[in-house]
């Protein structure tokens, strides 16, 4: 009882789903296939991967930001952070192994 009494916060949470941004890329994808009368699931190539992300990650940053990218390194920064998961930070805690 004292044990979980002096216990402070909570375990670390690990994100393991896909961004909305990675969806939205997801469906693309799909959509791209489809046009083409090609099963929904067929793999694309590494460049038409990136055209069709990148024309995603354009149309989404104009959108939010209400202009186009300054550079391809400012969409690159937008498409990076538009893909890692969301984590949620803490001070710390100290967890306490019971026997």
């Amino acid at each position: 009882m004292a044990i979980e009494a002096a216990q402070l916060g909570r375990g670390f949470a690990v994100r393991t789903g896909e961004t909305e941004f990675q969806r939205a890329v997801a469906v693309a994808y799909r959509e791209h296939n489809t046009r083409l009368g090609q099963k929904w699931n067929t793999p694309l190539d590494d460049d038409v991967r990136a055209q069709i992300r990148t024309t995603l990650a354009r149309q989404r940053f104009a959108d939010q930001y209400g202009r186009e990218p300054a550079d391809d390194h400012e969409l690159a920064g937008f498409i990076a952070r538009n893909t890692r998961a969301r984590t949620t930070a803490v001070a710390g805690y100290v967890r306490v192994q019971r026997p």
